[in-house]
């Protein structure tokens, strides 16, 4: 029921310590939206013997999603100037990508590497630009740097893109604030 629905669905699992699991054919879950799927009934194979459930004893709801659009033009920005001691702001635009709220992972290197892929969660893109915010903790150093978007995925669902490497990239400076000690007043 809800989004996708059908009757008298059949398949076929093996159970394992309690456990099992089953695929439903994309053709029965063409909508997005919420589901919800409810087992009526188990049968053994091998005896052709079956157990009729209590209604709703087994069901659950899930979520149909959609991919980020990523086929429009894209592009990430930091900033600048970046100032040693001062946060990123960094600006992503997907011309393709409808309004939402998205993940990003990306990656620095340069002057300031990640240690892998950083995670940013609950950005909201609107008419296809969003941003967040690079810590000052993670831009340590002065230099050249170079950010990377490495997925970009929608959040209540986790439908995820994975962009050509080195597709969605941008160059940023982390700059030295000026020597102002000794200086009069």
């Amino acid at each position: 029921s809800g989004a996708n629905s059908g009757t008298f669905v059949s398949s076929s699992m093996s159970f394992s310590s309690g456990f099992g699991v089953f695929n439903i054919p994309t053709a029965n879950i063409p909508n997005i939206g919420t589901s919800n799927i409810v087992i009526n009934s188990i049968s053994d194979s091998a005896s052709s013997c079956f157990s009729t459930l209590p209604v709703g004893s087994i069901s659950d709801t899930f979520v149909i999603g959609t991919f980020p659009n990523l086929s429009g033009t894209n592009s990430v920005a930091v900033t600048e100037p970046l100032c040693l001691g001062s946060n990123g702001t960094v600006t992503f635009n997907a011309s393709a990508m409808v309004d939402g709220v998205y993940g990003f992972i990306y990656v620095i290197t340069g002057a300031n590497p990640s240690a892998g892929g950083v995670l940013v969660n609950n950005v909201i893109v609107s008419s296809g630009t969003g941003t967040f915010t690079i810590p000052s903790s993670s831009l340590i150093n002065e230099g050249t740097n170079t950010i990377e978007i490495n997925s970009v995925f929608e959040t209540s669902t986790g439908c995820t893109v994975y962009p050509t490497p080195g597709t969605i990239s941008d160059s940023f400076v982390v700059g030295t604030l000026p020597n102002v000690s000794g200086s009069n007043s």
